[in-house]
């Protein structure tokens, strides 16, 4: 029996516990459409060509740098202003301007000071796309004044404080001139740079994919990058910040006459310095058949040369290509000297198409490549997973995977191709409690593949378990929690119902080298929470995501489909495909792409957006359905109490001033209904 070991941390973690720094970057150029003889001319906001933020994180302040070039598109000079909102708290110091390298002076209002230029604005451009910017701490730089076809660049820089002896960080970047410039950004890059004294544990975004380079526990970089993309949503970063040892973290949200959600981040103990981690046997599972295509071959390619470039001198390797049949490269394992290591990626460079897909007796050969326990066993499975081949039935492929795997090997799955078949290599990851992935397009091809071949390795943290005292969480995913490998952290979510606001204790447990830790903290379970408005969304993900797999392994039921719409049309998810629809057709490759691959988004990403229906809009954690000319909040009823205001009438402009954080919801468009509270606000054009 193993040890128990307990460390019990009696922490009460508020809700006001959270730091916030909100920098709401990216200003925005408004131009004026020109006048000549009382004619007015249609304007075109101008591009975004560049668009560069970095931002560095400190103990106590925050530090924000951004650089923009913005283009006139128009066939005449323009003037406007610059506008940069900073968000709800005041910077340190006086920002520093620079416009096409000359220091610029520039004044900073207060939301008050601000608003009438904001309702001057709004009502000369008749737009309410500036709304957003009500409640903000505002930098205004007027006039500027642009030449046709000319182009201006910006910089600024300034600071904000936040309270570092706190443990969690949410780091907001709302790319307002970008989203406003409303055509493609010619190119994005969003940097952020940690430098902590405590640890940083764990990092996610909810709204963007990022590159991850962790440089130590206390210094960590994010990128975000793209080019040619239109920019839809801001940047949202959230930062947990601990000691070295096994951790939880519980962050909560909760609508008025709603059930809450949370989430749990569980992160592993920090790895000692320098440590290597033990010698292990490693088998590459490569697929080279010809539904790979020259490209995603050299991708998966590329991805085995990096592992085994990682491999310790004294791990054990060898390398099996997948095609109409399954080849070794050596009989048996070989050491991973620098000659093998060599002689294999020589032998990856004259792989070619290899025809059909035997996935069945690739993973067969794999494990007969293992024969003892005493060394950690893993399959390293790398291409698209369609199976064309022998055996291809997913059910025969995994029931017989388990029973073949007399080493408990765990299989770690890298899902390349333009198709790959996610839900059978997420079963063969499931099965052996390995992990799955998928590189794509998003991704930093090198930070990417730190952090996956960071995790092939026995597990960190294994069998753990949640335990909540006196909240009764439902609908907790994953379920079971899965193992923790490297430094990667798992998001739990879950749904809690509270008759008022409760401090419970949260138990944790796992066992780390045989040995079972306990970590208990105590966390706030409010009855109303606007915090964290992204919670919901990921659960309702991992929650559809659980519907969908019982609705194919277990047969339609009328229950289950009626509480997979009505999350569907909750939260603006696309509409899944039938799943009748498919066992009709009689598919004896298994679940279908269509229905697997957003099954896959739906378990894995931690970003909303992968699964939003373009019929949605989302602002600020609400989700609005386009009716007809209407924008409608989804938790509309109606038999709700609703308020009716004209749009850009008196009572509108004094409903933005006393209650500011309506302003993003009212930018969408004149006609707009959203929920506030229990009660409705609903903006008319006049005479509708």
């Amino acid at each position: 029996m193993a040890k128990h070991l307990l460390i019990l941390v009696a922490v009460i973690a508020a809700i006001t516990a959270a730091a916030s720094v909100a920098a709401r970057a990216g200003g925005i150029l408004h131009v004026f459409p020109p006048q000549v003889e009382g004619e007015t001319f249609a304007v075109a906001r101008p591009t975004v060509l560049l668009s560069k933020t970095l931002v560095t994180v400190s103990e106590g302040a925050t530090e924000f740098r951004f650089n923009q070039t913005f283009f006139n598109n128009n066939e005449y000079p323009v003037q406007g202003l610059f506008l940069m909102p900073l968000g709800p708290e005041p910077p340190r110091a006086e920002p520093d301007v620079n416009i096409d390298g000359i220091t610029t002076p520039s004044r900073v209002f207060s939301p008050k000071d601000f608003f009438p230029l904001l309702k001057e604005l709004t009502i000369r451009m008749h737009d309410p796309s500036l709304l957003g910017l009500a409640g903000q701490y505002v930098l205004v730089v007027r006039p500027v004044n642009m030449g046709v076809k000319q182009q201006r660049s910006f910089k600024v820089k300034y600071e904000l404080r936040w309270a570092s002896s706190r443990d969690e960080l949410e780091l907001a970047v709302a790319l307002a001139g970008e989203r406003y410039a409303l055509g493609p950004v010619g190119e994005l890059e969003l940097r952020v740079r940690f430098k902590a004294a405590r640890p940083i544990r764990s990092l996610f975004s909810p709204t963007h994919h990022l590159s991850m380079f962790r440089e130590s526990p206390h210094r960590s970089q994010i990128l975000v990058r793209s080019q040619g993309t239109r920019v839809l949503r801001d940047f949202l970063l959230v930062a947990f910040f601990s000691g070295d040892n096994l951790d939880v973290r519980v962050l909560t949200h909760r609508e008025p006459g709603e059930p809450g959600a949370f989430l749990a981040a569980i992160a592993p103990p920090l790895a000692p310095s320098g440590a290597s981690g033990p010698d292990k046997d490693v088998v590459f599972l490569l697929d080279c058949s010809g539904s790979m295509g020259t490209e995603n071959l050299r991708v998966a390619r590329s991805a085995v040369k990096f592992c085994l470039e990682r491999l310790g001198p004294d791990d054990r390797f060898n390398i099996v290509t997948v095609g109409t049949r399954a080849e070794k490269m050596a009989p048996s394992l070989v050491q991973a000297t620098s000659k093998n290591i060599l002689d294999a990626v020589n032998h990856l460079n004259a792989i070619g198409d290899c025809g059909g897909t035997d996935l069945y007796n690739g993973i067969i050969t794999a494990l007969e490549q293992f024969q003892t326990r005493k060394r950690p066993s893993i399959v390293v499975v790398v291409g698209d997973g369609q199976s064309t081949v022998g055996i291809t039935d997913p059910d025969r492929i995994v029931t017989d995977l388990r029973r073949n795997n007399r080493v408990d090997a765990r299989f770690f799955v890298l899902a390349v191709g333009a198709h790959p078949d996610v839900a059978l290599l997420d079963r063969i990851a499931t099965a052996t409690k390995g992990r799955s992935t998928q590189f794509s397009q998003h991704h930093d091809v090198e930070s990417f593949m730190n952090r996956f071949f960071a995790g092939v390795s026995p597990p960190r943290v294994s069998g753990i378990s949640l335990r909540f005292d006196i909240v009764k969480p439902e609908y907790v995913s994953p379920d079971p929690i899965p193992d923790l490998f490297g430094d990667d952290s798992v998001l739990v979510l879950g749904r809690y119902a509270t008759k008022g606001n409760v401090n419970a204790r949260v138990r944790l447990r796992g066992a780390l080298q045989g040995k079972t830790q306990t970590v208990a903290r105590f966390f706030q379970f409010p009855l109303s929470d606007p915090h964290h408005s992204y919670i919901p969304q990921l659960w309702a993900m991992r929650r559809l995501a659980t519907l969908l797999e019982t609705e194919w392994l277990k047969g339609a039921d009328e229950a289950v489909r009626r509480e997979a719409k009505e999350l569907t049309e909750r939260y603006g998810f696309r509409t899944p495909p039938r799943v009748e629809k498919f066992r009709r057709q009689g598919d004896s490759a298994g679940m279908p792409r269509d229905l697997g691959s957003l099954l896959w988004t739906l378990k894995k990403s931690v970003v909303p957006a992968d699964v939003q229906s373009d019929a949605f809009r989302h602002v600020d954690g609400k989700v609005f359905r386009r009716e007809e000319t209407r924008w409608v909040d989804t938790r509309y009823r109606g038999d709700m109490p609703t308020t009716r205001v004209e749009f850009f009438g008196d009572e509108y402009f004094k409903l933005l001033e006393q209650t500011p954080e309506l302003g993003p919801f009212l930018a969408i468009g004149p006609e707009v209904t959203i929920v506030d509270k229990e009660r409705a606000v609903a903006t008319m054009i006049r005479d509708r």
